[in-house]
């Protein structure tokens, strides 16, 4: 099973993930491969860091379902990672509003759309959602940039015409997780009496 964490920078994915995996300890992050560096506060498993060089490689071999950009890196996953995680296991990737109907339409096509389930964190508060991203280290720039696609994606994500759950990501992290774990415990058990 697939529960996509998706939301803006600064929303709290991260923090999320983190939660999650404390909690449930079958959970793992379903493997993204990224040209950025590594960040303090990223979870173990969750990315493999690749040169420019070695992304444009693995492109080229058709081996990601998605690739995505922000602020000047890279992120994709593999097909084949993701054919695992519909297949069995928990995994929870933190995904771009962006590659939503791509995993939406790939998970379809397989018969697996129930083994997938988009959790958005919304952040709408933009004085908080700077607050975050510069307690992170990002630049003016890139708050900037990322306060622009908040706004769009919390548009986008009323449309998308996908099975999506949205948390208020304005709430505490403890209360967030408890939001999430009360999506998957009901998804969980619904997936087990079909």
């Amino acid at each position: 099973m697939i529960y996509a964490l998706v939301g803006a920078s600064g929303a709290g994915k991260t923090t999320l993930l983190h939660n999650l995996i404390q909690k449930l300890p079958e959970a793992q992050p379903l493997l993204s491969f990224t040209t950025r560096g590594k960040r303090p506060n990223d979870v173990d498993g969750e990315y493999e860091y690749v040169s420019e060089g070695n992304f444009d490689t693995m492109q080229a071999a058709d081996e990601f379902l998605w690739t995505a950009g922000a602020r000047g890196k890279r992120y994709a996953t593999r097909k084949s990672d993701v054919e695992q995680a519909l297949a069995e296991g928990l995994y929870f990737p933190i995904l771009v509003p962006d590659v939503l109907k791509t995993l939406h339409e790939f998970a379809f096509c397989r018969g697996k759309q129930k083994s997938l389930h988009f959790i958005y964190l919304r952040l709408e508060d933009e004085d908080e959602q700077a607050r975050r991203l510069t307690e992170r280290g990002d630049s003016p720039e890139s708050i900037q940039k990322s306060l622009s696609e908040s706004k769009l994606w919390n548009e986008q994500a009323q449309t998308l015409g996908i099975r999506l759950t949205v948390i208020d990501a304005a709430q505490s992290p403890k209360k967030i997780c408890e939001a999430a774990l009360a999506i998957i415990e009901h998804e969980e058990s619904a997936a087990a009496t079909s």
